[in-house]
């Protein structure tokens, strides 16, 4: 349970970068956010520790999480005047860079690195508790096809982009054996640095009207992922999740 902790309370500090310490005194946005968090990181440290998945499946979780969540709960990949009915920058941006690399793999790295490394043989989630998780994900999803810009071709594409996600992290290659966890120090600091980011923004600024602190939290996210990215490459080394 530590991991799910450090992970829904890395995610909450960047989610006041974005609504601003204003909008944490909303209790309905509070609570949606914990529960949000705690019902996938719950389910995501299942799936880890039953099929001791690495860095390329929490990053494909993320993915299909952050196209489900962006398509049928907030609607943000709609583009009411694209071909395709969804706006593809959105797409790559709520799904890979924040829900994928920000999120997921920072997210869960964050909660080994500061909060002990993942017990491996801890108790697994039972069906009642996946039960109960699945069922509020579902509920987050009430407005299904009610979304302003949706359309039956955006929702077509939409749930095309999430079933060859899901169909990529089935038969992706699963690491043989359990991988011990590795600090990595450039990570370290990435990370320290992005949090004083976030607390110094949400808690200065304050309101979730802001557009500059919006945008630079887009272009943050980009910046962010990149030098994840450029990390992983440079040492050659699977980042511990």
């Amino acid at each position: 349970m530590n991991l799910v902790f450090g992970a829904v309370l890395f995610n909450l500090v960047c989610e006041l970068w974005v609504h601003g310490a204003v909008g944490f005194l909303n209790p309905v946005l509070t609570g949606s956010l914990v529960v949000l968090y705690s019902t996938y990181f719950l389910m995501l440290e299942d799936l880890v520790v039953r099929y001791r998945l690495g860095e390329t499946h929490v990053l494909l979780a993320g993915v299909v999480f952050g196209l489900w969540h962006e398509t049928f709960t907030t609607g943000s990949v709609f583009a009411p005047g694209s071909p395709l009915g969804i706006n593809p920058v959105v797409v790559v941006l709520a799904s890979v860079f924040w829900w994928g690399i920000m999120q997921s793999v920072s997210g869960l790295y964050f909660a080994n690195r500061f909060l002990g490394a993942r017990d491996w043989g801890h108790r697994r989630m039972g069906k009642l508790g996946w039960g109960i998780c699945l069922l509020f994900s579902l509920q987050a999803a009430q407005t299904m096809f009610k979304m302003v810009g949706s359309s039956p071709t955006g929702y077509i594409v939409s749930l095309s982009l999430l079933a060859i996600v899901v169909f990529v992290f089935i038969y992706t290659k699963k690491p043989e054996a359990v991988i011990p966890f590795q600090r990595s120090r450039p990570l370290d600091a990435l990370i320290v640095l992005h949090l004083l980011l976030c607390l110094g923004i949400g808690l200065t600024v304050g309101s979730r009207t802001n557009q500059a602190t919006q945008i630079a939290f887009v272009a943050w996210s980009v910046v962010f992922g990149v030098v994840v990215a450029l990390i992983r490459w440079r040492t050659r080394t699977a980042i511990s999740v």
